[in-house]
Parts: structure tokens; sequence; C-alpha cells
């Protein structure tokens, strides 16, 4: 069952805060629903009235732009990017794939796909 954006948001920012009164200077949000629909809004609205000197950083647009050059059939780390075109199959909770921003991220990752 998914989420509602505004709880995904709300649990991201409280966890986000918590690490950073941790003294944590940089938090990466391994989890792509929080980095699909609460990494943007942290970083363009809460970083700056908040925590100015901390970052968050998501795995979504990266993993989407690590994939933007590899071939059909290539293994990532092992395969070295070519210009081709394929297939990518996202497996993600209903929360990743309706924020759009996996298909988001690829498209700016590789202009004219998407």
């Amino acid at each position: 069952m998914a989420r509602a954006a505004e709880v995904v948001h709300s649990f991201t920012r409280e966890a986000v805060e918590f690490l950073f009164d941790a003294g944590c200077p940089l938090v990466v949000l391994a989890c792509n629903t929080a980095s699909a629909q609460a990494l943007r809004t942290l970083q363009q609205r809460h970083l700056p009235a908040h925590r100015p000197d901390r970052r968050i950083l998501g795995v979504v647009r990266p993993s989407a732009e690590a994939l933007a050059g590899l071939s059909p059939g290539a293994i990532p780390g092992l395969t070295e990017p070519a210009l081709t075109t394929g297939t990518v199959a996202v497996l993600g909770t209903v929360g990743t794939v309706a924020s759009d921003r996996m298909r988001w991220s690829w498209a700016n990752s590789r202009p004219g796909c998407g």
C-alpha cells in the first residue's frame, strides 16, 4: 500500500533531521521512495531555511544517469557505456513509480529518450 506523499516527506524530513542532529553533514537517501517524493523539496526548501551547511543526496537520479550510458544487457560497473537503445525495467514501490521521478531523471540523462 502506498503512503501519501506528505507522509513520506514528513518521515524523511524527521529521519534526516535526526541524522543531522547526530552530526552527519551529508545524508544519502538510499530509499527510492524517499528520493523520488521528498528529496527535491528538502534540498530546495528545507535545507536553505534550516540547514544550509548540510547536504542530502538521493539514489534515483544517479541510477538513471548510470543506466543512460549502458547498452542492453550490460552489467553496471562492468560494461563500458555505449550510446545504444534498449529497454530498462524499473522495479519500484507505488510511491516511487507514481512520482514519475525515475522517468524524469532518465529523460534528463539522455535527451530525446524517455
